[in-house]
């Protein structure tokens, strides 16, 4: 159903309650669909994190941002990096990206490349699974999540949630480290839900410090310190850098539609260094401009597929009295 018959089907069904199911939406996008509803008649609801989070028996800390494109993953492969070097057994929880069958896609945990593999991942979920696996860490990831949160907590010390878009954990954590993004200042205050993981981070990542601008920074960081003075602060860079063997070549444009012919870099990682043949780059660039008459026609832009679960507003009827059932965030 899509989203402009919710009105339609408001009157036609007789639904007393909607349930916003988006991430990552500005403040101002949420209120107008509120008002939508509203005016449609039904009641408008956020779902928060009490309502929506399961308990573990195991410490868990969650990873979540206020954006995406913050840099969730790589601050939870160093989060997973320092537990394991201090000998505890790591499993990451991954926030669902339910593209393919989702009764077999129940509960997958990855243990190897070649499990992986076998799974037939998307390319995304492969860019997700591969890197914590190969460091060590027992991957989950799935549809059914308090299943999947009793089977990892039986072979873990810790359970490490590396959340998505910029959504709050599925589980209650004991440590929540929320990661900001100084180019875009501001956003942590005005999207949707990213600022509720602001104000409930314990630690605040201010990621990209080498490539945002000194004034843009600071602003990032007095709205950190105003907003949630609790939280401690931790300053990280994030460079782009190539691997060793790793060469590529401009074939074809992987930038957007509107952006000139260039080679995107993909393998953000400072694990190893930067070769000593090429000229490291003074500021973070995930863009290398190339000539253009280097590069073939650009391949046409796809769209982006989000997890399907948070893509549309969700209903539920009640009729007489409101019955509270254990809401899923699936």
């Amino acid at each position: 159903m899509a989203e402009e018959e919710l009105a339609e089907l408001i009157a036609r069904e007789h639904i007393d309650e909607v349930i916003l199911a988006y991430s990552d939406l500005p403040h101002v996008e949420v209120m107008h669909k509120a008002s939508a509803i509203l005016a449609a008649g039904a009641d408008f609801r956020l779902l928060g994190p009490i309502a929506t989070m399961l308990r573990s028996v195991k410490p868990v800390v969650a990873i979540c941002a206020v954006r995406t494109g913050c840099g969730k993953s790589q601050t939870t492969r160093r989060v997973g990096q320092i537990l394991l070097q201090a000998g505890l057994r790591v499993a990451l929880v991954r926030h669902p990206m339910p593209y393919g069958d989702l009764e077999a896609m129940r509960v997958q945990r990855f243990a190897s490349v070649a499990e992986i593999d076998a799974s037939h991942p998307s390319l995304e979920e492969r860019e997700e699974y591969e890197e914590p696996v190969r460091m060590g860490m027992v991957m989950y990831a799935g549809v059914d999540y308090e299943q999947i949160l009793r089977q990892a907590e039986a072979e873990c010390d810790v359970v490490i949630w590396d959340g998505g878009n910029n959504d709050f954990p599925f589980f209650v954590p004991d440590l929540q480290i929320t990661v900001v993004d100084p180019l875009r200042p501001g956003h942590e205050l005005t999207y949707y839900p990213g600022e509720t993981c602001l104000l409930r981070a314990d630690v605040v990542v201010v990621n990209k410090i080498d490539s945002a601008a000194p004034a843009d920074i600071a602003q990032v960081l007095a709205n950190v310190k105003t907003f949630n003075p609790r939280a401690r602060i931790v300053e990280a860079a994030s460079p782009v850098t190539l691997g060793r063997a790793r060469v590529f070549r401009a074939s074809a444009s992987l930038s957007s539609r509107t952006a000139p012919p260039s080679l995107t870099v993909v393998c953000p990682s400072a694990l190893v260094p930067w070769p000593p043949t090429m000229r490291a780059p003074q500021r973070l660039s995930t863009r290398v401009p190339m000539p253009s008459a280097r590069l073939p026609r650009p391949m046409p832009a796809t769209r982006h597929r989000r997890c399907a679960a948070g893509n549309g507003l969700r209903r539920r009827a009640t009729r007489g009295a409101r019955r509270h059932s254990a809401p899923s965030r699936l």
